[in-house]
């Protein structure tokens, strides 16, 4: 499939060029779909259209908008993959094409599909123009200089705890810089990020300690034409695009280079819980081989941020568990949302007053971290203590009760890591304690609060 990109200067000052996706679709028609790029708060942290780094955002946010562009269903090959070939414009062409091998294969990793991406000169083309007519007391003013810690803000839990530890920590007279992204047509992580940030706004230990800078890019619904666009819900490549946003404001920052990526080890690694699911990797967002792969493009690309995740050896309740502001952490928790199907509430017993389906393996995992905080309290859409057991047959849950089941030494574990690919093998060992402790969380958790058939589903 050949995606053609489009670029016109922006219609009015403060905005993005105008950006078209150009496709032709299973019908044989041309559709042209817009990619609208909100840039004026990241122009004002950055004042770069022109770097390297800048080059990076603008790809990101290319590539998010071709793969949410084309439904999988409708595109693939096989099911699942789809063959992109695309040509994407830079300022700095000889630098992406001397490593378009590296970008191609991270790519290809991360979304699942084979990509074949090519360069061309951006030229004279504008693609930004500050917005006109300002009150000074409108414009922000930065002293980068400040910034000493900066992380990902993306509203769910491991986030919120990587955020509270990381201006928790910080010396007098820094601050800590918050990068988040949002989807205007999937607007549910701007209400969890607005949520956590308001009462930071209003907490005496964090207020004043950060800048908050989020940046909306979005795929339109419709194409010119006024049809509707069936997009691809899977948003593989949305942590390629949050990095993107963070790295270009980052690369500014004289006194920090490292970008913290707070996600929990067993999120990050995403063991196969049956042996039909190795290799499948359904989420790669944040898995070691990634941000290895990213780190190293970043290098020979001559930037100088460091990716980090600070829990990548832990599981979901000992981040919790070690988060350094428990009080905040009690106060904050239920504003934030790990869901991974937040938005297919058809099934749900509970369709109000929570954005958690609570039978995703992501909602599994936080009911188990809470617990261990005895903070397993909120509400779910369908809460597996209390449902039928009918539903154990469908869902996630017969892959878990099998990875519960199963006793599996050490060594057998590494085994499977190493089947499922793309593990370093000096890893190997935190690695496969990982995956054994988590399966001693949700254990523990529902040994706790589980009915005598709950339990013996779960062999505990």
């Amino acid at each position: 499939m050949k995606i053609k990109v489009i670029i016109s200067d922006p219609a009015r000052t403060g905005e993005f060029a105008n950006i078209k996706l150009s496709f032709e679709d299973t019908s044989g028609d041309e559709r042209l779909v817009d990619l609208n790029i909100s840039f004026q708060t990241l122009k004002d942290f950055s004042n770069d259209t022109k770097s390297v780094a800048f080059d990076f955002f603008f790809l990101s946010a290319l590539i998010y908008g071709i793969d949410n562009l084309l439904e999988r269903y409708q595109y693939s090959i096989d099911g699942w993959a789809r063959d992109i070939e695309v040509c994407l414009p830079v300022k700095n062409v000889q630098s992406w094409t001397d490593n378009k091998s590296k970008i191609d294969a991270l790519v290809t990793f991360l979304t699942g599909d084979y990509w074949d991406i090519t360069f061309e000169d951006l030229g004279d083309q504008v693609l930004f123009i500050d917005k006109a007519k300002r009150w000074k007391s409108k414009v922000p003013s930065y002293d980068l200089a400040e910034y000493t810690f900066a992380s990902l803000f993306s509203g769910g839990l491991d986030s919120l705890v990587g955020v509270v530890d990381g201006l928790s920590g910080l010396a007098a007279n820094t601050k800590g810089l918050l990068l988040s992204h949002f989807d205007s047509s999937s607007p549910g992580a701007n209400s969890d990020q607005v949520r956590i940030e308001d009462y930071f706004r209003r907490n005496n230990d964090l207020k004043d300690r950060y800048t908050w800078i989020q940046s909306v890019v979005a795929l339109s619904n419709y194409d010119n034409d006024g049809n509707e666009l069936k997009k691809e819900s899977s948003f593989r490549s949305r942590s390629l695009l949050f990095i993107g946003i963070a790295m270009f404001c980052v690369e500014t920052l004289p006194n920090c280079n490292v970008l913290t990526i707070p996600e929990n080890g067993t999120i990050s690694l995403n063991y196969p819980l049956t042996p039909s699911r190795t290799s499948t990797l359904s989420t790669r967002t944040t898995h070691p081989f990634y941000i290895k792969q990213l780190q190293e493009l970043i290098n020979v690309l001559g930037l100088t941020t460091i990716l980090d995740n600070p829990y990548k050896d832990t599981t979901k309740g000992e981040l919790v568990e070690v988060c350094s502001k428990p009080i905040i952490l009690a106060a904050t928790y239920q504003m934030s949302v790990s869901c991974g199907k937040r938005g297919r509430k058809m099934h749900w017993d509970t369709k109000t007053g929570t954005h958690h389906c609570g039978i995703c393996m992501p909602c599994i995992y936080r009911r188990a971290a809470l617990h261990k905080l005895n903070l397993d309290d909120q509400l779910y859409g369908i809460d597996i203590f209390t449902t039928p057991n009918a539903i154990f047959d469908k869902y996630d849950f017969p892959a878990l009760f099998d990875f519960l089941a199963n006793n599996h030494s050490t060594e057998q574990i590494k085994r499977t890591l190493l089947v499922s690919g793309s593990i370093d093998f000096d890893d190997l060992d935190a690695s496969a304690s990982l995956v054994e402790r988590v399966k001693i969380e949700i254990k523990k958790w529902i040994r706790d609060k589980g009915n005598d058939d709950l339990k013996a589903l779960a062999s505990t």
